[in-house]
C-alpha cells in the first residue's frame, strides 16, 4: 500500500486507546489538516467499544504478572487485534466514513508490562514496556496503510516528559 495521504490536504485517521482499568477500547475518528503547530484536528466521531468480563479479567490478570505461556501472550495479542479492528469499524459508522477512507491508525495498545525505570536483567540496565494488540491485523480489516503503536518508541525517545505534558493535560 501507498502512503498517497501523505499528499493531501487533510488526511482521515483513527486513535486508539485501551487503558489499564481494562474498560475498553475507545476509537476517535479525526479528520487532520495542517502540519506541526498549525495542525488542526476535527473529531468526526468517537465510540467506546467496552470489553467482556472474561476478556477484562484475562487483561488485568496478564497485567498483574501472572504466569503465562508465550501461545496465550501471542493468542491475546490477536484476540485485542481484532477487537481494535471491530472498534475501528464501529467509529467509521459512527463517524459516517467508509472504512477505505481511512488513512492511518494510531494505536496504544493495551498495556500487559511496563517498566519504564528499568530493570537489571540478564547482567543489563533494560527500560521495557510492552502492549499487545496486534496492528497489523487492524490494518489488515481497515484496508489502511498502516496501524502503529507509540507507546514503545514513547519509552525510548529521552523527550517522552516534556512531549507528553504538552499533549496529555494533568488531573
Amino acid at each position: 500500500m501507498e502512503l498517497s495521504f501523505l499528499q493531501k490536504d487533510a488526511c482521515i485517521a483513527i486513535g486508539l486507546m485501551s487503558g489499564t482499568s481494562a474498560d475498553g477500547i475507545d476509537a476517535a475518528v479525526v479528520e487532520l489538516r495542517g502540519c506541526g503547530t498549525d495542525t488542526r484536528v476535527r473529531q468526526l466521531g468517537f465510540i467506546t467499544l467496552p470489553f467482556s468480563d472474561e476478556a477484562r479479567q484475562k487483561i488485568l490478570q496478564v497485567a498483574g504478572g501472572a504466569p503465562l505461556d508465550s501461545r496465550e501472550i501471542c493468542l491475546l495479542n490477536f484476540y485485542l487485534g481484532g477487537l481494535s479492528a471491530d472498534a475501528c469499524l464501529e467509529a467509521c459508522r459512527a463517524a459516517g466514513i467508509q472504512p477505505g477512507d481511512v488513512d492511518f491508525v494510531g494505536s496504544h495498545g493495551q498495556t500487559i508490562w511496563h517498566e519504564p525505570a528499568g530493570a537489571d536483567y540478564l547482567g543489563r540496565k533494560v527500560r521495557a514496556t510492552l502492549q499487545i494488540g496486534e496492528p497489523s491485523l487492524i490494518a489488515e480489516r481497515l484496508g489502511c496503510p498502516g496501524a502503529v503503536r507509540w507507546r514503545t518508541r514513547w519509552l525510548l525517545t529521552p523527550v517522552r516528559a516534556t512531549w507528553s505534558s504538552m499533549h496529555w493535560p494533568r488531573g
